[in-house]
């Protein structure tokens, strides 16, 4: 793990995963809002054994990421983006995005077509917030974590392992990488909830089809279905 300087004062956290033997571009790795780089490890993994660099970095405010007061728009995280790729010294990187990841990937590749040499967008990145929600208000009410504050930690652990008896272990420890435990053993998200509030309402306010006009290169989709059928087709 490393840490790149991306503004004054702020530093991310990264994942990195460097083969002895390299072939072809790196791969810059996005998380989803509240999550964060140690959800990557089992695709970074894939990438490192196919002699592919991977770097998965923590957005600001998230888990091991500095967590500045401001900043918490689509603008900053590009910023932050565009200025990791620079300190790590990577030229043209894939740009794979989950989520806010995948929103902040295209929006990263829209406004410089010489940052990355392809895209891949992950459940994000496709249909604007609004043509999900009617109001703002109502995408904050929808889209509300979950309140674990004060949760002990082992009985988060519990019911996750309960609810996803088919994760593996470090799938587990990456979700559980989203929270910060006190000296009692209770969690909270990492990302505080007026962080959280920015971001829902950067997203509400980006409009991706405006950055998908400005695309240049390459991208690749995968495409979640619900359950909700207008939401999915919207998304095709």
């Amino acid at each position: 793990d490393e840490a790149v300087e991306v503004a004054d004062g702020v530093r991310l956290h990264v994942r990195a995963w460097e083969p002895p033997a390299t072939d072809g571009s790196a791969f810059v790795l996005l998380h989803g809002i509240a999550s964060n780089a140690q959800t990557w490890d089992g695709v970074a993994r894939l990438l490192a054994g196919s002699n592919r660099r991977a770097y998965a970095i923590d957005f600001r405010g998230h888990a091991g990421s500095d967590r500045p007061e401001s900043g918490y728009e689509i603008a900053a995280f590009v910023a932050d983006l565009e200025a990791a790729a620079e300190g790590l010294g990577l030229e043209r990187p894939i740009l794979v995005g989950h989520s806010l990841g995948a929103n902040v990937a295209l929006e990263a590749a829209a406004r410089r077509p010489d940052l990355a040499g392809g895209v891949a967008l992950v459940e994000g990145g496709l249909v604007d917030a609004d043509a999900q929600f009617a109001t703002l208000d109502e995408c904050l009410a929808g889209l509300a974590l979950a309140p674990v504050a004060g949760m002990p930690l082992a009985h988060l652990r519990g019911w996750l392992r309960g609810a996803h008896p088919d994760w593996p272990e470090w799938r587990l420890a990456a979700t559980l990488a989203s929270f910060d435990v006190d000296a009692g053993g209770t969690v909270a998200w990492c990302l505080t909830a007026p962080r959280y509030e920015a971001l829902i309402r950067a997203l509400w306010n980006q409009h991706v089809s405006g950055a998908w006009q400005g695309l240049e290169i390459p991208a690749a989709f995968a495409v979640a279905d619900t359950g909700d059928a207008e939401w999915t087709a919207a998304k095709h």
